[in-house]
């Protein structure tokens, strides 16, 4: 590019050019190798520090060796102690309470009609009874009763259905009895 300066030459700001002095060379590079020195001396010490600080907590883990197997035994104690009590909790939650299913079944009962035997057996109920009635009414009984049942809440909770088996007639001196079987299976829970 071609500059054009219409000032007289004294009016002229001169650029000095920078020159390279070698009698300055000592002042340069002494203050730049003891930078590099201070540096190196630094990490140096932050090494030997942080090993310092390591060994330290080396030590202190391997003084907590004892404890942490403890509290690995004790951990899994622990779980399968939890996991035991979910198992009795959920058996507890899925449990009938036969006392109360027994009394509801005597609130339902109309009189004439009475149980002969009842059964359990894993998730099968199973009940027999008989009715006598003056009027001959039997079976009139035997539905009210199982009318009463299934409307009865505290009872039906447990049971997916409750069905009426076969019903047999009898007679003894004087008057007639009916047999019956009611049968129910539990809920799986």
């Amino acid at each position: 590019m071609i500059e054009i300066n219409l000032l007289p030459e004294e009016s002229r700001i001169k650029k000095e050019k920078i020159t390279f002095r070698p009698d300055l060379l000592p002042y340069m590079v002494i203050p730049a190798v003891a930078m590099l020195i201070l540096l190196h001396a630094g990490i140096f010490i932050t090494l030997f520090i942080k090993g310092h600080q390591l060994r330290e907590l080396d030590n202190k883990w391997e003084a907590l060796e004892p404890e942490r197997k403890t509290f690995a035994v004790l951990s899994s104690e622990y779980a399968i102690s939890s996991q035991d009590a979910m198992a009795v909790r959920d058996a507890l939650s899925r449990r009938v309470l036969w006392a109360e299913k027994l009394n509801r079944l005597s609130l339902d009962l109309p009189a004439g009609v009475w149980f002969n035997e009842l059964n359990f057996s894993g998730t099968d109920f199973k009940l027999n009874g008989s009715a006598v009635s003056v009027q001959n009414e039997e079976i009139k009984l035997i539905n009210k009763f199982l009318d009463n049942l299934q409307k009865d809440q505290q009872f039906c909770a447990d049971f997916k259905d409750l069905e009426l088996g076969p019903m047999k007639r009898r007679a003894l001196p004087g008057y007639e009895v009916v047999d019956f079987t009611l049968s129910g299976a539990l809920k799986k829970k």
